[in-house]
């Protein structure tokens, strides 16, 4: 699954519920919904792309917080793309060793 699509949707989870649910549990669904969208048959564009795409999606991502004075935007999106982030990096084992249960497995 693209970056960009996992920032898109876990921003739009936070948008959809701000006022109306509790933030830190907003910024939980942002993150859980990383998995259920990699749990979905998809392709994989190329790691360029994918993280230039990405990068530039968060940049943006950023300046509508600032203009919007709500920093739980740009939070939002990164908790959406962060296993992916984690993918790459290796911080944390155990969160890659759930990120590869959950992601499509071609048949």
């Amino acid at each position: 699954m693209s970056g960009l699509t996992h920032i898109v949707t876990a921003t739009a989870i936070y948008s959809a519920g701000k006022g109306k649910i509790k933030t830190p549990f907003l910024l939980l669904l942002a993150f859980l919904s990383h998995f259920a969208l990699d749990s979905v048959p998809h392709y994989e564009f190329s790691l360029f792309l994918n993280y230039a795409v990405s990068g530039f999606a968060l940049f943006l991502l950023a300046i509508w917080s600032i203009v919007r004075q709500d920093f739980f935007y740009l939070a939002a999106g990164v908790l959406g793309v962060i296993p992916d982030a984690n993918w790459i990096l290796g911080i944390s084992p155990l969160l890659m060793k759930i990120h590869s249960f959950m992601h499509f497995h071609k048949l």
